[in-house]
């Protein structure tokens, strides 16, 4: 593998930076109160419970059919904490939409590091062929997601948006140290695929391993300042529907940082982003596309959505399409700034289409193609996508921050 920069120790740090950084959402309060919400119970009501902020829910461990939550509103500094106790919460069905459904509500954290059971101690495991494990809907906002196991949904692992709440805001949403995998549809779907749509600010989701699902692991929509980082997205697109086929689904009105991730495996494009808001890649690895290119980027589709620019930087590519380029660049308006990437196993590194003189809008800058290591992964045949001691990404950062 060819590293053609140097690591600076302030690069090597930043995996033990991440790991040291606070929970944002903390429950501050001294008169907290804890509720005890039994196998037996299905539907969490904030009101009638009289939950305030501060205040904990502890969902009983074992098997449940499907839990629906409303009316649980915390405060910025003392979130309402929903989290397992008494041993690991399994949600499962066959003949419901979700697994969880949370509405009208703010400033809670969901967690499944309750108890002392390694890691993840709820799971959501099954819903009927058009259900999504996990939906937050109902005009909530301001909320954490962590350390669950979903898996079996039959579409998206996450649903979180408000369909139709157009020009509301959903702030704040953190989604960190999850394990999704083996959906119908996207692992992580934000924000309803359309512009106009409701706006998210403060979009945070890493440390998460999202693996072989049908639709994309990972679609943003209409999120404004998106910060996308340390996360392994793992084959995706695997229906192998038309416009449903990649790894990573970028919306036009999308603002987004992308960096330190590990993208591996979709049937066409490992990324498919379109112009509109400012998309930044930065120090990630991107391999295997099946059918399409690395990259395929395209002007803003809305003309509420102007065209800003894409940047490229420091990237690692291998393990394409010889007949595909490495970016198929279809934008006419938008700039794209490829700098310092590699790649290896792509026939080209830069395709316009079409054909037109793009020198105003193309600024690419000491790319080159040279040989690119596979990640060396602790047990990729289950999922354990920990970088092993001595791997040059894991030295650079990439990929996990945590088990």
């Amino acid at each position: 593998m060819s590293l053609h920069r140097n690591v600076s120790g302030a690069r090597r740090g930043c995996r033990l930076a991440w790991a040291l950084a606070l929970v944002g959402c903390v429950p501050t309060v001294a008169s907290a109160k804890s509720f005890r919400i039994p196998l037996r119970q299905t539907i969490i009501d904030g009101l009638a419970l009289g939950v305030q902020a501060g205040d904990t829910l502890l969902l009983e461990g074992g098997p449940r059919r499907f839990l629906r939550i409303e009316h649980v509103v915390g405060q910025p500094q003392a979130c309402v904490t929903i989290t397992n106790s008494g041993g690991e919460v399994v949600i499962r069905n066959d003949d419901h939409y979700y697994d969880i459904w949370i509405g009208t509500s703010r400033f809670f954290r969901l967690t499944g590091s309750g108890d002392s059971i390694p890691h993840r101690g709820i799971r959501l495991a099954g819903t009927n062929r058009d259900g999504s494990a996990l939906m937050i809907g109902g005009l909530s906002s301001d909320c954490e997601i962590d350390h669950l196991e979903i898996s079996h949904a039959g579409f998206a692992g996450m649903a979180i948006k408000t369909d139709g709440a157009v020009g509301t805001f959903m702030d704040r949403v953190r989604i960190h140290d999850n394990y999704v995998h083996d959906t119908g549809g996207e692992g992580l779907y934000i924000g309803e695929t359309r512009t106009p749509g409701q706006i998210f600010r403060g979009l945070e989701i890493w440390n998460n391993v999202v693996a072989r699902t049908g639709y994309e692991s990972c679609q943003i929509a209409n999120a404004i300042d998106a910060k996308v980082h340390h996360n392994v997205f793992y084959r995706a697109g695997l229906r192998e529907d038309l416009w449903q086929d990649n790894n990573i689904q970028l919306s036009a009105a999308t603002s987004v940082t992308f960096d330190h991730n590990l993208v591996i495996g979709a049937y066409t494009n490992l990324v498919i982003a379109f112009g509109g808001g400012a998309k930044v890649f930065t120090d990630n690895f991107f391999s295997s596309s099946a059918a399409g290119p690395a990259f395929f980027l395209g002007d803003s589709n809305t003309p509420l959505a102007a065209n800003t620019s894409f940047v490229l930087e420091r990237n690692f590519f291998r393990d394409l399409v010889a007949t595909q380029p490495v970016i198929l660049f279809t934008g006419e308006k938008s700039v794209l700034r490829p700098a310092h990437n590699t790649w290896e196993g792509a026939r080209r590194f830069l395709k316009f289409q079409p054909i037109i003189d793009l020198s105003a809008f193309v600024q690419p800058e000491d790319n080159r193609e040279a040989a690119v290591a596979r990640p060396g992964f602790v047990d990729e045949a289950h999922d354990d996508f920990r970088l092993r001691e001595g791997d040059p990404y894991r030295a650079l950062g990439f990929g996990p921050l945590s088990p």
